[in-house]
This record gives structure tokens, C-alpha cells and sequence, in this order.
């Protein structure tokens, strides 16, 4: 059975409206002399902690301001309660790019105590949000006073995290990108957010003595998906990375890799760096289409620095060069197996073999786990092979090898046996004969259910191999044989691997890349690989009594450990709907369902296919107004 897993969106996600929020503060100190318009940076609200009160606040102590709909509220929090104050400076001034003097001038601060508070920090609740509604929110921490490396983690309720944010006050702002930290988060139930801030134990003076770590100049809270200027992109990824949200700045490239600012957006690519994943392609030549077409449209995935997952970074990988070696291999970046003979491109560049020649086959002596070769009573095996004996005209019910570390047990299944041939040279000579000439098989497989098993043990558990097998008879030629290959699929039992496989006994192989079937398959938890052979489901024919060959197989070399399948996100929420990732691998599929109730379960997408570590797809087929829905993602068959 099928491993299901669950995300569920959160209420508004996807529908509704409710008024727009767009909220900036900036802290002044509460002296009157300095909560002025003048030290309030333009287009800010100011906020102080109450004037009544003087000196540092007690550790019981909340600061509360309201701004129409919604309330802020500041308290000190850590291990235990913290006390806070605040403080004005006369640096940073605006000079040059950096115009947000006034809100880096001033701040609240929490006072950390080495025995009492080693963590201590600042709790900012902001109520009278929308609940369930996603919010970006942008925080300025900064003290020019405070030199040294000022350590802080930053968190928000429902949303995301920002660990190690440090700044040196020693170093004065430039522009107005520095000294702030950038995240989302969810409203709660009650339309609550909590912004935390933490003292992180790095945090230390310019002589490396533990000190304060909690600053906040001002916040800005704003709807993730607000989009002041109308460009497409939300005001809250433009500020992220850099861009102006009150400019329609969709059809600028600042970083000139060919993705304007909203396909970037759309593509979820950084628009400051030409090269979101470092694989040395230009994100605006990376697609997704899964089709290299040129440099200029490689089909592959801007954010995955291997979309194909075989061992070769996608820059190393260009089908319109020759193969001349590892350093140029002549493959195509979007396909596992560019010569497809059942080696991923990585291992035959490694071995070295040839990723570009299918009759070049790489001896499995070099690098495969193992290969078998069923022979005849008279050995005549293929090089490079281990050699199993079959039992010639005589019927057997199991035959087994030992192999090194490796068992191959062979058993007959349903109302048949085992037997085995030599067709002497009727493959044709060449140096594949030995593979081709002798096979075993499942005799009189024409029952539904008959065939064979091929248990092989001594495996790595929960591992993907690459499988290969051949199966070929010259005198089976009357009419087509017909079988249905399944295989290990690691804690899923086995799953169908290749519904037909058509075998027909003329045109003899001219290479060790015909009559075969490719699949990956993964090990049990035991390292047991099981691989069934059966006759076709409902196929028959007169002539059809022997359905089920094998003369070979090969078990490749070990790929990365199977990846359980966990939804790892949900988000962002745009006009083309919800997008979600989870872990998967290269050359697999995968089914994605959607419920309302986890009662009725709706296909979104059969077979989409996977990435190498994760997998992203946008769910544009929820209905207006959706308040929750449920997500499984399970492996295609």
C-alpha cells in the first residue's frame, strides 16, 4: 500500500477578502524630545513604550499601542520574563542610498542577564489581523552602539524562521536593505500574530563578552499578496528581494539572465542572481519544458542544480557536444540515461563507459552490484556475468546462486516449472552471444498468475538500483509472448514495473542493448529485491503456452537511498493558485490528490514527474472561496 501523506492549507488561503493591511512602525524612544514627526521615518507610525513610565521596564511589563484595527503589543520574553528599555543615537545619518536615519536612530531593546535571561528577547503580538491570512513582514534591528557581532533568531507564529541574524554596529548602513529581517506568517484562529525574537548565545561585544542581542528599530506588517503597484508580483517578495514595491518594475532584469522581475516571480528564482541554483545556466534559460532545445531553452529546472538527478550538474550536461570524456560527456541534462541502456549518465561517466553509445555497455565487472546469467546445463556465459545452471529439459520448482554476498533464488509460480536452453549461436556471434543464447524459463506460463520470482538478497536496504533485463528466444517466433515485469518498491510491496513486454524470436540482437527491459527498482528494509515475471493479464494465444523468459539480469550500481515521500511545503498563495513541494527522486512519478473533508479524494495529477530531492507543483483547481483543503501525494505505479 501506498504511503499517503496530508497538508492542509489554512483558512483563506485561497478565497475570501477581508480589508487590506499595510502597517509600519518605527520605535522612537519615549522621550518627548524625541518621539517627533521629524525622528519618525516618512510613512511610518511612531510607537514608544509607555512615557509614563521611566527606566528599564520589569520583566511583567507590556508596552501597547493601537493603529486603527489593530493593536501592538512589546513585552520582554526568554527563558524567563525580560526586562526591556529603549535608547536614541545620533548615528546612522541618511547619506547616499540609505534614507531610513529616523528609524534606525532609535529602539527597544531586551536586557540580557547571563544567569537569569541568557536568551533574552522581545515578544511583538500584533491583533485585529485577518484569520488564517497569510502576512509578510519585514523587522529593522540595528544599534550603531553596539559593536561586535550582535547575534539574534527571529521566528513568526505559523510562518517562517530567521536564524543568525547578526549585524556589527560598528558598520553604518549604506542603503536601505540592510539591517532587516524578512518573513511570512499566518494569523492564528483569534487574527493573532507573534513576532519572537531570541538572544542567540553567539552574541557578543567587539572583545567577545557575551552581551545584549534583541534590537527593534520598527516592523512592517503588510498583506503577503498586497501588490501596490500592480505589477504582478506581491509586495512582500519584491521587498525580500530587493525590488521597489510602489514601481512596476515586471519587465526590468537586474540581474540580466534573460527572467524579467515577474517571470522570475512566477518561476520562484532569485531576480538578483542570474543563477538561482549555481548550476551555471542562466535561470532564463532553464524552462522546466524537460527538452533541451539549445544554451539559450535546456528544459531543465532553474531551482535544482541537477534536474535529472544522474551525478552531472545540468551545466556540465550538452547534448550538441560530442562525447570526448568526464569533462565534456555529451549528455542531455533532462534525461536520467541519455543512451538509455540502463545506466544513469553519472555512472558511466565515473566508470568510465560511454553515456552517449547504447552498444557500448559497461561490463558490470566495473561497477555494477551484480549480473547473472541463467545458463544452460553447459555453461556458456555471457563475460563479465555470474552464471547460474539451469536444469536443461528437466522440470524444477527453485534454483539458487550464491554470488559474493549476494543469494538469487529463482522459483516458479502458479501451475508451471523451471526449465532451461541452449540455442548454441543463434543469437548471431559477436560478443553478446554468451547472454543471448541461453535462457531460463517458466514452462506452459499460459494460466493467469504463472511465471517466475527472482529474490535477490545481501542488497543495501531501502536503495534504488538501476535493473536490467533480457529475454530472448529465436524459436519462439510463431507469435508474440507476452509478460508483465514487477519489482521491489522499497516498503510498498512490488508495484508494475513493465505492463508488455512483447517477445518475438526473429531479427537475432545486434548488441547487448536489444531484446531488454530498464526499470529502477528499490530494496525492503531487509535488502531483499524481488522482481516477477507473469504472463500478461488476458492475453492469449494458441501458440502462446511459454510466455516468461529470462536469459539475464543486472543489478546496476547502488543510487541514493529510496526518499520517503513528505510533503516539505505549502505556500505561496498566488492568483495562480497554491503551490506545494515534497521530497521525491529523478525518474519517478508521482499522484496528487485533493479533498475537501479527507473523505472524497480528487486527482489533480497522475504522473507528474520528479525531481531529484524535491518536487514543486502548482494546484490551480480549488474553487473560489476554499477555505481548507487536503493534500496526499503517493508515488505514481
Amino acid at each position: 500500500m501506498k504511503r499517503l501523506l496530508f497538508a492542509l492549507i489554512a483558512a483563506a488561503a485561497l478565497g475570501g477578502s477581508a480589508s487590506a493591511v499595510d502597517l509600519k512602525i518605527d520605535i522612537n524612544q519615549r522621550a518627548a524630545a524625541a518621539n517627533t514627526p521629524a525622528n519618525t521615518q516618512g510613512g511610518f507610525l511612531p510607537m514608544t513604550i509607555n512615557p509614563a513610565l521611566t527606566g528599564a521596564l520589569g520583566p511583567d511589563a507590556v508596552t501597547t499601542s493601537s493603529f486603527g484595527a489593530q493593536t501592538v503589543s512589546i513585552r520582554g520574553t526568554g527563558s524567563n520574563l525580560t526586562a526591556f528599555d529603549d535608547r536614541r543615537r545620533t548615528q546612522p545619518v541618511n547619506a547616499g542610498e540609505f534614507t531610513q536615519a529616523p528609524l534606525l536612530q532609535d529602539f527597544i531593546f531586551a536586557l540580557f542577564n547571563a544567569s537569569l535571561n541568557p536568551d533574552a528577547g522581545l515578544d511583538i503580538t500584533i491583533t485585529g489581523l485577518e484569520a488564517g491570512k497569510e502576512y509578510a513582514i519585514t523587522v529593522w534591528s540595528y544599534d550603531q552602539s553596539s559593536p561586535g557581532n550582535r547575534v539574534s533568531d527571529w521566528s513568526v507564529s505559523n510562518g517562517g524562521t530567521a536564524e543568525d541574524y547578526s549585524f556589527d554596529g560598528r558598520v553604518l548602513p549604506s542603503d536601505n536593505s540592510q539591517y532587516q529581517v524578512n518573513l511570512t506568517g499566518f494569523a492564528d484562529p483569534t487574527g493573532t500574530l507573534v513576532i519572537t525574537a531570541r538572544r542567540d548565545p553567539a552574541s557578543k561585544d567587539q572583545t567577545g563578552v557575551n552581551q545584549h542581542g534583541v534590537f527593534l528599530n520598527g516592523f512592517w506588517i503588510r498583506d503577503l499578496f498586497r501588490d501596490t503597484d500592480n505589477d504582478g508580483m506581491p509586495d512582500g517578495w519584491e521587498t525580500t528581494y530587493g525590488l521597489n514595491p510602489n514601481v512596476n518594475d515586471a519587465a526590468l532584469d537586474p540581474d540580466r539572465d534573460g527572467l524579467a522581475n515577474l517571470a522570475e516571480f512566477l518561476a520562484e528564482t532569485n531576480p538578483q542572481n542570474p543563477d538561482s541554483d549555481g548550476d551555471t545556466l542562466p535561470d532564463g534559460a532553464e524552462n522546466k519544458s524537460g527538452v533541451w532545445t539549445g544554451l539559450t531553452s535546456t528544459g531543465t529546472n532553474p531551482l535544482v542544480a541537477d534536474s535529472d538527478g544522474d551525478g552531472l550538474g545540468d551545466g556540465r550536461e550538452n547534448p550538441d557536444l560530442p562525447w570526448t570524456g568526464p569533462t565534456q560527456p555529451g549528455t542531455d541534462p533532462n534525461r536520467y540515461d541519455t543512451d538509455t541502456d540502463g545506466f544513469g549518465d553519472g555512472t558511466e561517466v565515473n566508470w568510465p563507459s560511454h553515456p552517449r553509445d547504447l552498444a557500448v555497455f559497461p561490463n558490470p565487472a566495473s561497477g555494477a552490484t551484480l549480473g547473472v546469467e541463467f545458463d544452460d546445463v553447459i555453461p556458456a556465459t555471457q563475460p563479465g556475468f555470474q552464471t547460474l545452471p539451469g536444469s536443461g529439459t528437466i522440470s524444477s520448482t527453485e534454483l539458487t546462486g550464491t554470488f559474493g554476498p549476494h543469494t538469487v533464488t529463482v522459483t516458479a509460480v502458479g501451475s508451471t516449472f523451471l526449465q532451461s536452453r541452449d540455442r548454441l549461436a543463434a543469437a548471431g556471434g559477436g560478443d553478446f552471444n554468451g547472454l543471448f543464447r541461453d535462457f531460463l524459463f517458466a514452462t506452459t506460463s499460459a494460466d493467469e498468475g504463472d511465471g517466475l520470482d527472482v529474490r535477490i538478497t545481501g542488497l543495501a536496504p531501502l536503495t534504488s538500483y538501476p535493473v536490467t533485463l533480457w529475454m530472448w528466444d529465436p524459436t519462439s517466433a510463431t507469435v508474440a509472448r507476452r509478460s508483465t515485469w514487477l519489482a521491489s518498491d522499497g516498503g510498498n510491496g512490488t508495484t508494475v514495473k513493465v505492463p508488455s513486454y512483447s517477445l518475438e524470436g526473429t531479427n537475432p540482437p545486434t548488441s547487448l542493448g536489444e531484446r531488454q527491459v530498464k526499470f529502477t527498482a528499490t530494496t525492503d528494509a531487509d535488502g531483499v529485491l524481488l522482481i516477477e515475471g507473469r504472463k500478461e493479464e488476458g492475453y492469449f494465444a494458441a501458440a502462446a503456452t511459454v510466455n516468461v523468459f529470462l536469459n539475464a539480469f543486472l543489478i546496476g550500481p547502488p543510487q541514493a537511498p529510496a526518499v520517503p515521500i513528505a510533503i516539505t511545503s505549502l505556500g505561496p498563495v498566488t492568483p495562480q493558485g497554491m503551490t506545494l513541494a515534497w521530497s521525491s527522486e529523478a525518474g519517478r512519478f508521482y499522484r496528487l490528490e485533493a479533498s475537501p473533508d479527507l473523505g472524497q479524494w480528487t486527482l489533480i495529477d497522475g504522473a507528474i514527474p520528479g525531481l531529484s530531492g524535491t518536487t514543486t507543483f502548482t494546484d490551480t483547481t480549488a474553487p473560489a472561496g476554499t477555505l481548507k483543503r487536503f493534500y496526499r501525494v503517493s508515488r505514481a505505479p
